[in-house]
């Protein structure tokens, strides 16, 4: 396969010219998208789980010049590790085939931090910590910039290959969250952390004194649904990112609105106020604050808010109006 002859541009200039739209939605020039946003429209024999993934079927694709239909700019409208790895192989088709095992770890370390080894989880952590407002190394020019997006892409798509060379020569980026990634495997390790499934509404149950790292905690479980309970107590119940992509590896079970699950809470508590972020976002929370709106400890029985959160989820697979529809799954 010889190299293929894209260039990147922001996703505002994608819109003046027919283009490919990766890891994102797309507008009325885009002539093809690679991502598995929700609604993408992404050609069904392309879906994978993750952006980087419909972009190696792209790539090895018999049918990817009829896919492309001319088209030389590519672009993403939102910044993500995912989305960062799927650029980077459009522009680097053939390192990318070579290193599909590895790029494709890190993009799933990003997006859904789920990882089975340590160098895509230091590369994705690195990367990661461009995009911190207070950790990056950039984090002035992502302050003083209207297009934060853009900025870091046109960085990072330069640094990719030498992040995954000599990823342990930027130790700076990855290695305090990594050591408290290390520290939340022990914990579950050792027993200090606990999981345990509710199978049948694909819920995970975390108990720990204090937060587990999501990488440790998702690549722990399967369940995409996850309660967990700190010492206090203080809950918080989090949908994960594959609830909300189209995830196309295996079934899973649509999210269901919690705002009247809320109410009910609410009813409950004694302090604060319960807050659902929506379906809508690809990792929202379920989480108690206090009138200042800082996170503080519940007054309900962990027994009572899980028994009330199982029996809303199984009345809530029956009704439809409730349930969240990434959409166009099978096209």
């Amino acid at each position: 396969m010889t190299q293929n002859r894209f260039r990147y541009i922001s996703y505002e200039e994608s819109k003046g010219y027919e283009s490919i739209i990766v890891n994102g939605s797309a507008h009325e020039k885009t002539v093809l998208t690679l991502s598995h946003w929700p609604k993408s429209g992404t050609p069904r024999p392309l879906k994978a789980d993750t952006s980087a993934g419909i972009v190696l079927n792209y790539l090895t694709s018999s049918d990817r010049e009829t896919y492309r239909r001319g088209a030389e700019a590519i672009s993403a409208n939102r910044f993500s590790v995912d989305g960062l790895i799927a650029l980077w192989m459009m522009l680097h088709s053939e390192e990318a085939l070579r290193q599909q095992e590895l790029l494709l770890a890190i993009a799933t370390a990003g997006d859904f931090g789920v990882v089975r080894d340590p160098l895509p989880a230091k590369i994705s952590l690195a990367i990661a910590t461009y995009a911190d407002e207070e950790r990056s190394p950039i984090k002035d020019q992502l302050a003083s910039t209207s297009d934060a997006n853009t900025l870091l892409y046109t960085l990072l798509l330069e640094k990719v290959g030498d992040f995954i060379e000599y990823i342990d020569r930027y130790r700076e980026l990855w290695i305090e969250e990594y050591e408290d990634l290390e520290q939340s495997w022990s914990m579950l390790a050792s027993g200090e952390a606990r999981i345990r499934e509710i199978p049948h509404v694909d819920l995970a149950i975390v108990e720990a004194k204090v937060p587990l790292h999501p990488m440790a905690l998702f690549s722990a479980t399967e369940r995409l649904r996850i309660f967990t309970i700190l010492q206090g107590p203080f809950y918080d119940f989090e949908y994960r990112a594959e609830s909300w992509s189209q995830f196309v590896s295996r079934p899973v079970m649509p999210r269901i609105d919690l705002t009247r699950f809320t109410r009910f809470l609410n009813t409950l508590e004694n302090y604060g106020s319960w807050r659902f972020e929506g379906l809508s976002i690809p990792t929202p929370h379920l989480f108690l604050r206090d009138p200042d709106g800082q996170l503080t400890q519940s007054a309900i029985d962990h027994r009572v808010f899980l028994d009330g959160l199982v029996g809303y989820f199984e009345r809530g697979a029956e009704d439809k109006t409730l349930q969240w529809d990434p959409g166009d799954i099978e096209k």
